[in-house]
């Protein structure tokens, strides 16, 4: 199952990314994670069901020093990986 996710508030600068990376390593999710323009953090994540639920449920709470809201786009693909994307 895979999932879109735009995760908007205070989520730059505060360590979401790497800590999205470290979550997903953990769930066995891949997929990928960037920095947007407008602020927001953007990401696709894929895995079984229950690891992207988790994924999901930790984007929704993030690091500690974030404050943000996560609003979901179901997508349909496979990915292999999970690195950190700084294009926008």
């Amino acid at each position: 199952m895979a999932k879109h996710l735009k995760i908007k508030g205070l989520v730059q600068g505060v360590g979401f990314r790497d800590a999205m990376c470290r979550e997903a390593d953990r769930l066995g999710v891949t997929g990928w994670v960037r920095n947007c323009r407008d602020g927001s953090v953007e990401a696709i994540v894929d895995g079984a069901p229950s690891a992207v639920d988790g994924i999901i449920a930790w984007a929704r709470r993030g690091p500690p020093a974030a404050r943000r809201r996560a609003p979901l786009f179901p997508v349909f693909m496979q990915l292999f990986f999970f690195p950190i994307r700084y294009d926008s």
